[in-house]
């Protein structure tokens, strides 16, 4: 359903409604003024004014006399309370604007004839009139169309209109049950992707064609928006000032990276905000640290210098001061308690920073070994053990015993 449609019908409708109510509201109330006037020209009694009295007996010695005089006065006096009460009739028609009681029974029965076909189409009169008509007009907009030619020959019959159904109303209205993005994307590739997004959208096109729409699938088409400038340069869809404004930025984007890479210093590796970030910093800044821990642990000075059989050794003495932890998991194979540690924290605090070491209390110690340590205890993972080998026990180390004892 296009919603700016869906809008103007409900737009419709509810005019349509609205003018049928405030109609029939002002047709009840004239059709009970009117009544009120037919009620007192009924009603309407001429009193005589004339002056005259009737005739007495005494005053006549005929009884013909008398007869006659009474009957003189009678027609007289009839004359008289005709001519008050079309007076009456005519003033009170005239404050209402009509001539004579034609034009008031005429509108009487037009009016009688509105209201009776108001009340035929919504099946209600009276108070219950309005709440009728809303109904009607609810139901409509939530696409119901059986009432609404009768609404509109309605408002046309009381308010003036060509009765028609608007377009907006007659037109096939389709809703078009679109599945969202990430259920059509899933973790597909972009080019996959591409593809369903014009697939759902062709279908959704010839949906709203076969309903009557003016739309085409060809207008809707998904791009690549990293190869939509090049295709656009390529394809001369480029005007001459945006052809300058890409070379310029282009020149401009080349020159940053120029004086960028001029400019470059190497950066201290404080300034890193993670362990990852420091070692790609600086890629043997492990090495350094663990040659610097066993130095500070030892007592010596870092100006001086130890050869690779000390660092070493130094470090299968710390290895060898752990035994095998069961049921540590993530890796740490390893424990040894804190105080056996004594020379080594630098070393240990270094290993903590990097996952390779995990302190554990003295409550987490003994439920890690059933009971067989009580002390707080340091958790080793294998890979420092792999670490150890790879950089002091590399293949040209265990080469050389092998060739001193003649083994091939």
């Amino acid at each position: 359903v296009y919603e700016g449609t869906e809008r103007t019908a409900a737009a419709s409708v509810d005019e349509a409604v609205n003018a049928v109510i405030r109609e029939y509201a002002a047709l009840s109330a004239e059709e009970r003024s009117l009544n009120e006037l037919s009620s007192q020209l009924s009603g309407a009694q001429a009193q005589t004014s004339y002056g005259m009295s009737a005739p007495k007996r005494s005053d006549y010695e005929e009884y013909e006399d008398y007869a006659r005089a009474y009957s003189a006065y009678i027609a007289t006096l009839s004359q008289g309370t005709v001519t008050e009460e079309q007076a009456q009739h005519s003033a009170l028609l005239e404050s209402y604007g009509f001539s004579d009681s034609s034009q008031l029974a005429a509108r009487l029965a037009e009016i009688s004839s509105k209201l009776a076909l108001a009340e035929g189409t919504f099946g209600a009169q009276g108070s219950g009139f309005t709440a009728a008509a809303q109904l009607i007009g609810e139901r409509i907009k939530s696409g119901d169309d059986a009432p609404a030619q009768g609404l509109f020959s309605l408002c046309s019959s009381l308010c003036g209109g060509n009765g028609e159904v608007p377009s907006e109303l007659s037109a096939k209205q389709v809703r078009l049950d679109l599945p969202e993005y990430a259920e059509i994307a899933g973790t597909a590739p972009a080019a996959v992707v591409r593809e369903r997004l014009s697939t759902v959208v062709t279908q959704a096109c010839a949906q709203a064609s076969a309903a009557g729409a003016a739309v085409n699938a060809g207008e809707y088409t998904f791009e690549n928006i990293y190869t939509l400038p090049v295709y656009a340069v390529i394809s001369g869809g480029m005007g001459a000032d945006a052809v300058v404004s890409l070379l310029l930025a282009v020149l401009v984007d080349g020159l940053s990276l120029v004086f960028a890479l001029i400019a470059a210093r190497d950066r201290s590796v404080l300034s890193a905000r993670t362990t990852g970030t420091a070692v790609a910093m600086c890629g043997d800044i492990f090495e350094r640290g663990v040659a610097t821990a066993l130095r500070l642990g030892a007592g010596e000075s870092l100006s001086g210098s130890w050869d690779g059989a000390e660092l070493a050794q130094r470090l299968g003495e710390f290895v060898g001061l752990f035994g095998t932890a069961e049921g540590a998991g993530q890796g740490y194979t390893l424990i040894a308690p804190k105080n056996a540690l004594s020379g080594y924290e630098a070393l240990v605090a270094l290993l903590c920073q990097y996952s390779l070491a995990k302190p554990l209390t003295a409550q987490e110690s003994e439920l890690l070994t059933g009971g067989e340590c009580t002390q707080p205890c340091i958790l080793l993972k294998t890979k420092f053990l792999l670490w150890v080998g790879e950089k002091f026990c590399g293949r040209d180390r265990l080469a050389a015993p092998a060739e001193e004892s003649g083994v091939s």
